[in-house]
């Protein structure tokens, strides 16, 4: 099995994380991903890091519980039911795999999902996916633990 683009032993570490979760189709995620980024104008939360997002249940319609993140400079006092907060988001022992291209998702999320299998490994969390814009190519680096 080909691993050497599997990294081993990542983390996720963020303070002032603020999230939302939405029940959507995966081909309207960038509906989501907006609205999202209004309700964050709105609050008046200003990002500090790379934004993630975790996708927690896929059914065979196409459905997906999406949950998006936002690492924040510092807290905001808000009113909005619908989004939460936490002061710390810290995972770590995770495998992670950069993603280039969207049609690269499917073959990462199953790479890893072998090699944990292959070792005896049960997944313990969704598949997080960072968002990483700060260079000329942007790319996702695929997570879970």
């Amino acid at each position: 099995m080909e691993t050497k683009y599997i990294y081993k032993h990542d983390k996720m570490v963020y303070r002032h994380v603020y999230s939302k979760s939405y029940l959507c189709r995966y081909d309207l995620f960038n509906e989501a991903m907006e609205d999202f980024l209004k309700t964050m104008e709105i609050i008046g939360v200003k990002q500090s890091q790379n934004m993630f997002y975790s996708i927690d249940e896929v059914t065979f319609q196409g459905v997906a519980l999406i949950t998006i993140y936002m690492p924040a400079k510092a807290f905001v006092d808000f009113d909005d039911e619908d989004t939460s907060y936490s002061s710390y988001f810290y995972l770590d022992e995770m495998f992670s795999k950069i993603i280039e291209k969207p049609e690269q998702a499917e073959a990462s999320w199953a790479s890893i999902t072998m090699y944990q299998k292959s070792k005896g490994l049960q997944k313990k969390s969704a598949f997080y996916h960072e968002i990483h814009m700060d260079n000329k190519t942007p790319y996702i680096m695929l997570k879970t633990k």
